[in-house]
Formats: C-alpha cells, structure tokens, sequence
C-alpha cells in the first residue's frame, strides 16, 4: 500500500513545482487561481491562455522527467 502513498505525493510535488504560485489558473476566489485538478493519476491542466498553458506544460513535463515520469500523449476515450 505504500508504492500508491509514494506515486501520489510524487505527483503533488511535481504539480507544486511546475505551478510554483504563478497565477495562470482559472480565477476562483479573491486572489486565488484554480490550477489543476488531480484524480489518481490524471491530472487536468487549467489556464486562462494558450501560452500559459504552454509554460504550464513545460513545466510539468520538466519536473516530471526529474522524478522518471513522463507525460503520455496518446488519448484514449
């Protein structure tokens, strides 16, 4: 039970890394921005632009090669 623990603190600290308080969510509150959304492993990218989302995106799969992890681009419904 502990590999699952370890994925998923894995994944918050790469989310925490590539985001780094940059505001580039969804405004949510005063003075807040809605990032992402995690569920196990699926994670949901959320910006205001296209190149936040770009950067964002970047990130994320600069971190995530820190840590062996790679982003999987093929889609499946």
């Amino acid at each position: 039970m502990l590999s699952p623990f370890l994925f998923l603190l894995i994944i918050d600290w790469i989310m925490r890394q590539s985001i780094d308080n940059q505001k580039t969510g969804i405004p949510w509150c005063k003075d807040k921005h809605l990032e992402d959304l995690d569920f196990a492993d699926e994670l949901t990218l959320l910006s205001q632009s296209h190149d936040h989302m770009q950067h964002k995106t970047k990130r994320l799969e600069e971190f995530a090669e820190l840590t062996q992890l790679r982003i999987n681009k093929d889609y499946e419904d």
